[in-house]
């Protein structure tokens, strides 16, 4: 595949995803996907042979994001300053990557489910690493952890407009994610992490 076949594969599937985060699968024909990545119909179908085919496609491309993102790795140095690292590139960057899948879990949408069990399972993993290192607290409960890691990226998303509004300027800049970063260190610190003793 060339690279100008790769640039439009791209652009095809980055407007599905905008369209079906936007609007919806259901509302989001294959012509306004073609009208949003200006081409033409019949181009898309080419790629994608269906609108099944395209929504399959992005439903892994979102999964792909999510290893990418949140895959287990090795913490160095102080883990205040390594948890929050996989959240905020998934979140800030790749926002409608999740806003995309908010409609379809409200509705158990399978395609959906599996990519929150994926989400899940990845923080998850990456949870149990930190607690074999006796970087966690002995008795914390890794399922919920892992889900309030996920829960705190989609809630962010689906209630966006009124995180904007509360701050009184845009969510999705650098000072605003710096500081969502900060704080949901600080609550992730408090209320997850061993603390050392003071005699330590």
């Amino acid at each position: 595949m060339t690279s100008k076949k790769r640039s439009t594969y791209e652009r095809i599937l980055a407007a599905a995803l905008e369209g079906f985060a936007r609007n919806g699968v259901k509302a989001t024909s294959i012509r306004d996907v073609a009208a949003a990545s200006d081409v033409s119909p019949g181009l898309v179908q080419h790629y994608f042979s269906s609108k099944g085919a395209l929504r399959a496609a992005v439903d892994e491309h979102v999964t792909a994001v999510a290893r990418a993102a949140l895959s287990v790795r090795k913490v160095d140095g102080q883990l205040i300053d390594q948890i929050p690292h996989p959240r905020t590139p998934l979140l800030a960057r790749h926002f409608t990557a999740f806003l995309y899948l908010a409609p379809p879990l409200r509705e158990a949408d399978n395609a959906a489910m599996a990519i929150f069990d994926t989400l899940t399972e990845l923080c998850r993993d990456q949870l149990s690493v930190l607690k074999r290192n006796g970087m966690l607290r002995s008795d914390l409960d890794l399922e919920w952890a892992a889900l309030h890691t996920v829960l705190i990226n989609l809630g962010t998303v689906i209630m966006e407009p009124g995180v904007s509004r509360q701050l009184g300027r845009p969510f999705l800049t650098t000072r605003q994610v710096q500081r969502w970063k900060q704080a949901t260190t600080a609550l992730f610190v408090s209320g997850e992490v061993r603390r050392k003793s003071s005699s330590a």
